[in-house]
């Protein structure tokens, strides 16, 4: 039965003055009215299955600039209700027509607000006056930017994932045999490469190659899975760590979450939740460092790069060079791997390469920055890896 008319008369009162929206809500009865909406929407019959997951992100102003269909901008103040990495959800007081393009102005965590330019896909009356409207990113949108990373929230952009997507290699660091047969039988049908470590030590030990995700249990023998982080960073390895806990109040404690590289998930695990994490890891945020000021490094390639299949030999040869290389400690032999690969790449249809490969050998030529060269040469070792013949 459809929610009374009384319902939704108090928090849909347009004031006069200085609104902060077109449907003339404050926070306060903004946060009601979509308590109320959730509410409504959690008794629909068949769930809606989307690509991205929607986060909530109540806002009461987002400036919005619309270009209509016949001409003309028009500027609007509008409540949100929530975002994913592919859109956003805004309500307004009146229809707006699909096919109308706009720019969203999301406020950001850090930098202030950021320009993102949308087409409005779908407009559903809800109540009253009330519409909600749907608008799709023409980019696909960094959701750390605006909803934050680490503070004990791990949230994941993609709603479903397809397990064959899921390529690389895993290391998982876990000393129970009972949760390593349950992860094998989670992964069994992603194509990626799990290593297991049952200690620190033995982790630290398998390091001398790269991994493209790192799980670990929280409780080890040696020592707990947040100390093990601690490890990883002074030798320079940033790989994504996801670490897991059946005691996520004490794991809390430990300030852990303050990491955004460090994502937390607490048993009982479901294999849903296991894949939405490592796809965050592999296919979202493709490995990179969260940096939320202007200041930005250049993205690492994670993507697959097709070259002549003679080349492709000789370039994963190179990578487990650099893990030689890498785990002796000798940056100069490293920095002249890297300034190999800088020179051959371009020619080989991987200018891409190049581009990381510039950035390693400088940063462990300099005193002081070998630590980033270190991690660049190992974002360079998987881009090698990925390269796959045309």
């Amino acid at each position: 039965m459809a929610p009374s008319r009384s319902n939704f008369q108090a928090p849909l009162k347009i004031t006069a003055a200085e609104r902060p929206n077109t449907l003339g809500l404050g926070q306060r009865e903004l946060e009601l009215l979509l308590s109320k909406l959730e509410a409504m929407d959690g008794k629909a019959k068949a769930p809606v299955r989307r690509e991205f997951s929607r986060w909530p992100f109540r806002q009461a102003t987002i400036p919005v600039t619309l270009t209509q269909p016949a001409g003309g901008e028009v500027h609007l103040k509008l409540a949100c209700r929530n975002l994913s990495r592919g859109g956003v959800s805004l309500l307004h007081n009146q229809f707006m027509h699909p096919g109308s393009t706009a720019v969203v102005s999301l406020p950001r965590l850090h930098g202030g607000p950021k320009a993102v330019n949308g087409t409005i896909r779908r407009c559903i009356h809800k109540r009253l006056t009330l519409h909600e409207i749907g608008i799709e990113f023409d980019e696909p949108i960094d959701l750390r930017e605006y909803l934050g990373a680490g503070s004990g929230t791990e949230f994941y952009s993609l709603e479903h994932v397809d397990p064959d997507k899921l390529t690389g290699h895993l290391l998982y660091v876990e000393d129970s045999d009972i949760d390593y047969r349950v992860m094998q039988h989670f992964l069994r049908e992603t194509n990626l490469t799990v290593v297991r470590a049952q200690t620190v030590a033995e982790a630290l030990k398998m390091c001398d190659r790269i991994y493209d995700v790192i799980i670990s249990d929280w409780r080890l023998p040696d020592m707990t899975g947040t100390e093990f982080v601690a490890k990883l960073r002074e030798i320079a390895i940033n790989t994504p760590v996801l670490i897991i806990t059946a005691d996520p109040v004490a794991l809390m404690r430990t300030g852990v979450q303050e990491d955004p590289r460090i994502g937390l998930l607490t048993k009982p695990l479901t294999q849903q939740l296991l894949l939405r994490a490592i796809a965050e890891r592999l296919l979202v945020q493709t490995g990179n460092d969260v940096e939320l000021d202007e200041d930005k490094q250049n993205t690492p390639i994670t993507a697959a790069i097709r070259i002549p299949e003679a080349f492709v030999e000789q370039f994963h040869k190179l990578a487990d060079l650099m893990d030689q290389k890498a785990s002796g400690g000798d940056a100069k032999a490293l920095a002249e791997v890297c300034i190999q690969i800088r020179g051959s790449a371009p020619s080989c249809g991987a200018p891409q390469l190049a581009r990381i490969a510039d950035q390693a050998a400088q940063a462990l030529s300099l005193e002081g920055s070998e630590p980033q060269g270190f991690r660049l040469a190992r974002d360079l070792a998987q881009a090698c890896r990925r390269l796959q013949a045309a």
